[in-house]
């Protein structure tokens, strides 16, 4: 069984050819952009060739016609980045287009953007040939660009010019000592759809801020944590007992006794712990967007693109193992189902492999579960036309160019 799968973000299919084609009995292209001509098109319609692409660039014959641009991560445009010839740029992240840039971002072929764009807002509707497949945030003209999340400390105001400042997710200003007044008496000025402001911060900052902010004020001597965190001692010897939580909140066994000294608590997402700590974690003075009960746990697998649970993972963590936010798991047959129930967690896995008798366990240890595969499943699935066996040939790149 001759076949290829080609798993990429842009996939270059102007010069594909007969030749190349009859090399394969099937083959599968998964990608962000496939770009095409007329003529290749023609070609590929007339083998086995299945397309799974967000979108298909057709561009004119020639193989000098059009350059192929291709960045991962954040990309800045700017006034000096005008290409040379007709380019097509692709971007799987984040694009910044600066404010000097229109003329140069106008001169490209085609831009399409997997992820998130940034650019003034004079731009918006004036950029025909741009393209996103995620989230565009157009910021004030002028503004000097801050991190998404910026923190404003007591260092700021030594280097604040006299503008505004602009952070795309959240301003957080928590730290006593920063000092409003020389902001102010420079002209700074700031706007983000979110502001974290501590209470004696409050009324001297409002003047600063856009009035359109969503403002949360919180205690002084609050802690800011930029990302999803699992409660422990380790935390609170960092940043304190009184924490805002950008993100998610984990808790297990190893967070009892930190729960107990906490004062205060602010959590943007979802707190997550074992039942059994429930009635501890409700003497927390806490606020947070939702409260998830799960079984307890020992030990944690997070934001895994690949996993794989054996036996004797589980039994090196007979207080509970915990697989969260994993792309593909894979359960090897030597657990037991009786293990899984008692010792395995899942929590926001996209795909789970396991066999047919491990079906039921798995189901009934996880939530928000994309899909389980049973091993005779994934057998089935194979013996189907036009898709790819096990032993295909795969190629997994960021640009592919046939």
């Amino acid at each position: 069984m001759n076949k290829l799968i080609i798993n990429c973000g842009l996939c270059d299919l102007r010069h594909v050819s007969e030749e190349s084609l009859q090399a394969y009995e099937s083959v599968v292209i998964n990608c962000a952009t496939a770009v095409v001509t007329r003529e290749s098109q023609d070609v590929l319609h007339r083998f086995p060739v299945q397309i799974n692409a967000g979108d298909i660039l057709q561009v004119p014959a020639g193989q000098d016609v059009i350059r192929l641009q291709s960045h991962n991560g954040s990309h800045t445009l700017d006034g000096s980045a005008a290409p040379d010839g007709l380019t097509f740029l692709m971007v799987n992240g984040k694009l910044i287009i600066g404010e000097d840039a229109l003329e140069a971002a106008r001169q490209y072929y085609r831009i399409q953007v997997n992820g998130k764009t940034i650019l003034p807002r004079s731009f918006t509707g004036q950029l025909t040939n741009l393209s996103v497949n995620g989230k565009t945030v157009a910021y004030p003209d002028g503004a000097a660009l801050l991190k998404d999340t910026a923190v404003i400390d007591r260092f700021f105001p030594l280097r604040a010019l006299g503008r505004l400042y602009y952070a795309a997710s959240r301003l957080v200003f928590l730290d006593a000592d920063l000092d409003v007044q020389a902001l102010a008496e420079k002209g700074v000025r700031f706007e983000s759809p979110k502001v974290v402001v501590a209470a004696s911060l409050c009324e001297r900052l409002l003047p600063l801020l856009d009035d359109q902010a969503e403002i949360a004020v919180v205690e002084d001597g609050t802690a800011f944590v930029a990302d999803d965190t699992e409660l422990d001692d380790a935390v609170l010897r960092r940043y304190g007992t009184r924490l805002y939580v950008n993100g998610d909140l984990s808790l297990n066994q190893r967070s009892r006794d930190a729960l107990a000294k906490l004062e205060k608590l602010y959590v943007t997402g979802a707190v997550r712990l074992p039942r059994d700590l429930q009635e501890a974690f409700s003497a927390v003075d806490a606020e947070y967007g939702s409260l998830r009960i799960i079984r307890p746990f020992e030990h944690a697998i997070r934001e895994s693109v690949r996993a794989k649970v054996d036996r004797a993972l589980l039994e090196k963590y007979p207080g509970g193992l915990l697989v969260e936010q994993c792309a593909n798991l894979c359960i090897a047959e030597d657990v037991p189902p009786e293990m899984i129930l008692e010792r395995l967690v899942l929590q926001e896995c996209a795909r789970v492999r396991c066999s047919p008798e491990q079906e039921s366990a798995v189901a009934a240890a996880g939530s928000e579960i994309g899909c389980i595969v049973t091993s005779d499943e994934e057998e089935a699935a194979q013996s189907l036309p036009g898709l790819p066996a096990e032993s295909a040939h795969v190629v997994n790149a960021a640009t592919y160019v046939w």
